[in-house]
């Protein structure tokens, strides 16, 4: 790094990290909330919506159709190096690109409805949106890192995996009454109003003042070039790139909770808004305690018994091949919420600590992007691949999950403990 630019930013970020309001966490609270919310509209009914509105007719078909339009969300890395290396202006690198990002989202919300077809205007809709929600995610992921004391990164953490899951159990209930009583437009309203009002209220966050420095375009690509290689060799061997990759497999659950309702327990749009609710419930249960648990007692211990109750859950999923019972289809769907939260909270925090200094957002990005790329383009499009392919349930192709989640205790054990 550059000498001036390393010394006087880390003081900065020291700073505002001896500064942290409790009332940060309402902020971020919120972010995740609104994130939640939109984003379960996107994830849960979108695929509905491509499926049945737009004809795709085939879960496969759609599925690969979202997992274009959040192609975004697989290269935040790019983001990343933008808000941490570009400051515009006096503006500074952090909430200028909040803005930029509340454009493409409101864009993308607006236009997205119109399309009557899922032809390519309608995913480049859908990717305006993706760019703008990936965009904002990457910048609050990085005034995450800078602004929170180690003290209270497991708990931010929780707080953020857990609002996220309240979003999406509000999402559920909300999205799916307003699809059923008043139509699919009222959903994108509303879901939108999220989308565009939460990179807005985290311009309330304090950003490191950068405007300082006058580096040049040559400085900013040095300090890109060395931020990358650093952010890619924390590890020997890119194992912790491994490890997001196989952790983002793991939690396939999540781009397939829509096609296990629909397909796999017959749920119509109102009984999977019940039961995105349960599952929201038990996230933000799930992500809170394993903050607490895990700020208190990181230990290899604790991840395996976290890993063995998750691969538990999704074994547990099985039983829904030979019975109709509603309430055990809940209590599944509530304790997967859980033990899937628990499990991606955990991810996070590992995430956040490995983000080097200096290069929080890239970093972030970057390892976020690599593990959305295993839950959504390879975890959960390769299962439902193989459940219509092979004509087998869903929750026999999700047992997969258990395979990559063995394959991550060999690999957290080699990483951190």
């Amino acid at each position: 790094m550059i000498n001036i630019d390393s010394r006087v930013l880390e003081d900065t970020i020291i700073g505002i990290k001896e500064e942290f309001k409790p009332s940060y966490f309402a902020i971020f609270g919120y972010f995740y909330l609104g994130q939640g919310y939109s984003l379960a509209s996107m994830v849960f009914l979108l695929l509905r919506y491509i499926n049945n509105e737009l004809s795709t007719n085939s879960f496969s078909t759609s599925i690969g159709i979202s997992a274009i339009m959040l192609f975004p969300w697989y290269f935040k890395v790019i983001f990343g190096i933008l808000t941490d290396n570009f400051p515009i202006g006096n503006l500074g690198r952090r909430k200028p690109y909040l803005v930029i990002a509340t454009f493409m989202s409101l864009i993308g919300w607006v236009t997205l409805p119109i399309h009557q077809t899922a032809n390519i205007w309608f995913i480049l809709s859908g990717t305006l949106l993706a760019t703008g929600a990936a965009f904002g995610d990457s910048v609050i992921d990085a005034q995450a890192v800078e602004v929170t004391p180690d003290e209270f990164i497991s708990r931010l953490q929780g707080v953020a995996w857990g609002s996220r899951g309240l979003g999406i159990g509000a999402a559920g209930i909300g999205s799916s009454l307003l699809v059923t009583n008043i139509g699919w437009d009222a959903m994108f309203i509303v879901s939108g109003i999220f989308g565009v009002t939460i990179t807005l209220i985290a311009l309330v966050l304090p950003q490191a003042s950068v405007n300082l420095y006058n580096l040049t375009l040559s400085d900013k690509i040095k300090n890109i070039k060395i931020s990358i290689k650093e952010i890619i060799t924390v590890y020997p061997r890119f194992i912790h790139l491994v490890y997001f990759l196989i952790s983002g497999m793991s939690i396939a659950i999540v781009p397939l909770f829509a096609v296990l309702m629909e397909k796999d327990f017959n749920f119509d749009i109102s009984t999977t808004g019940i039961a995105a609710l349960f599952f929201a419930i038990g996230s933000f249960l799930g992500a809170v305690s394993s903050g607490i648990i895990f700020d208190k007692r990181d230990t290899f211990a604790a991840y395996v018994t976290l890993i063995v109750f998750y691969a538990l859950n999704l074994t547990a999923g099985l039983v829904f091949l030979s019975t109709d019972d509603f309430n055990l289809k809940i209590v599944f769907i509530f304790t997967i919420g859980i033990t899937s939260a628990a499990f991606e909270a955990f991810q996070l925090k590992v995430i956040q600590e490995t983000s080097p200094k200096n290069s929080e957002g890239t970093a972030f990005a970057t390892y976020t992007g690599i593990s959305n790329v295993g839950q959504f383009a390879l975890g959960g499009f390769l299962m439902i691949y193989l459940s219509e392919l092979f004509n087998l349930s869903t929750f026999i192709t999700l047992q997969i999950s258990t395979v990559f989640l063995v394959v991550s205790i060999f690999v957290m054990k080699k990483m951190r403990y």
